[in-house]
Formats: C-alpha cells, structure tokens, sequence
C-alpha cells in the first residue's frame, strides 16, 4: 500500500523541492537587492566608495549563500558528497 501511494505523490515531492529551492534563491536576492538599496540610502544617493565596496560585497557573499544552497539541493539526491567520503575513510 506504502509503494503505491508512494509512487503517486513523487512528482508533488519533487515539485515542491524545486519550487522550495526556486523560492529560496528569490528570497535570498531580494535581501541582496534590500542591502544594495540600504547602502544607498546610507551615502545618500552621493557616490560613496566605502559604501559601495560594501554593496558589492555584500552582493558577491549573497550570491555565494545562493550557489551553497543550489549546490545542496542538488547534491542531496545525487548521492553522497566529498566531505562524507572523507569522513568514512
């Protein structure tokens, strides 16, 4: 009974993992478009060189959680990863 329900609801499970992941990254670049327009408004709307080096790392660490958490999910069904052989051996 388990396997047949089991195998109706697969491609739900695996809508909503995509749609999780899709929705994580546009969470995640909003909050990198909020930092962006919240150095802004710090400087002013004035060309401010601090504070654009800070916009644009701040840009390059979202992006960075952006491909860590893609990498997880994708990582996750393919099987075991790098660190987890290490670990065994």
């Amino acid at each position: 009974l388990f396997r047949k329900l089991q195998a109706r609801w697969q491609s739900y499970d695996a809508y909503c993992r995509v749609a999780m992941s899709l929705g994580m990254n546009w969470v995640v670049t909003a909050l990198c478009y909020f930092w962006i327009c919240v150095c802004m408004i710090m400087s002013d709307l004035s060309f401010d060189v601090s504070q654009l080096i800070r916009a644009l790392c701040l840009v390059v660490v979202f992006q960075c959680v952006v491909l860590g958490l893609l990498r997880i999910d994708i990582r996750h069904k393919a099987g075991r990863s790098r660190w987890q052989r290490r670990l065994e051996s």
